[in-house]
């Protein structure tokens, strides 16, 4: 049985598409454990969790464990007193975790289908519940962000997985080389500076703007610019972070640090990050121009 703790939307509706193509027969089980009316504490996901583990792990299937709460399993081959068992088994977990906060009919919020023979059904559910966790995680972004907690790497992975799109973004990429004017993004959050790079630039370039990691990535996927120069402290999440994360989905990025401390431990780990080259502030047009030219004659 593969098991995907903390599946993520796209992972889920890969999994029915892929369990709808076994040859042998497969039943969808779905626990919709974010419809009930209680706040699932994360003690209580992590008992659930390891429970199904330890009691299914030999199945033939697969579970995907939601982030909502929601889990979803697709077994194959499997009679109906097994599934029936499953079913009860999770319920009986359930109301032993949850004691008195837990619903007199927990059945009631389980789902059951037959994939050779209400799959559309299926998947309307599944697409339903993918919207809900991808609804979930935005909201939990928007929070982080409100609150400050968004140094978390973690929040900025998630984020670059949930906005990219790989077809796309290669596509653009594809097209990078036959642009008539190249794409600068600068991710600053000081406006100051950003009017102070710009006005160094000059008018050669198209310049977008950010100031915030956030913002610099969703408009990397939607420009992907030939250069960047990237601030080295950023509201959010690191300039490091930001850069190891783009190079992951455009190893070819051509990513300029800019820091106001020149130090040699900061340089190199930059530059072993693949920084393509650094900045020091103040900015001016000489150290711009600098480094344009070494962009251009590569």
């Amino acid at each position: 049985m593969k098991i995907f703790k903390q599946a993520t939307a796209q992972q889920l509706l890969h999994g029915f598409e892929e369990n709808r193509q076994e040859k042998g027969s497969c039943c969808c089980l779905i626990f919709h454990l974010s419809n009930l009316d209680i706040n699932l504490k994360a003690q209580s996901k992590e008992l659930i969790q390891n429970f199904i583990t330890s009691e299914f792990h030999e199945l033939s299937g697969s579970i995907f464990m939601m982030s909502i709460s929601d889990i979803v399993f697709f077994i194959h081959n499997s009679n109906n007193n097994t599934i029936d068992k499953i079913r009860t088994d999770v319920i009986y977990c359930l109301s032993d975790i949850l004691c008195e906060s837990a619903p007199t009919n927990i059945n009631q919020y389980v789902g059951q289908y037959d994939l050779k023979t209400h799959y559309a059904d299926c998947y309307l559910k599944l697409k339903e519940l993918a919207e809900k966790q991808d609804n979930s995680e935005k909201n939990n972004l928007d929070i982080k962000t409100k609150d400050g907690l968004k140094k978390d790497p973690q929040f900025f992975s998630l984020a670059l997985k949930k906005n990219y799109n790989k077809a796309a973004f290669e596509s653009l990429l594809g097209k990078r080389p036959t642009r008539s004017k190249k794409v600068i993004l600068i991710v600053e959050d000081q406006v100051f500076s950003q009017n102070i790079l710009k006005n160094c630039i000059g008018r050669d370039y198209i310049i977008e703007t950010a100031e915030d990691a956030i913002t610099g990535l969703k408009t990397y996927l939607r420009v992907a610019p030939d250069i960047v120069f990237l601030d080295w402290q950023l509201p959010d999440v690191s300039g490091i972070e930001f850069l190891k994360q783009i190079k992951k989905i455009d190893p070819n990025a051509y990513i300029i640090m800019s820091t106001a401390n020149n130090t040699s431990d900061g340089v190199r780990n930059a530059l072993s990050k693949g920084a393509n080259g650094y900045i020091t502030k103040p900015y001016n047009r000489h150290k711009i121009s600098k480094n344009l030219l070494t962009f251009e004659q590569r």
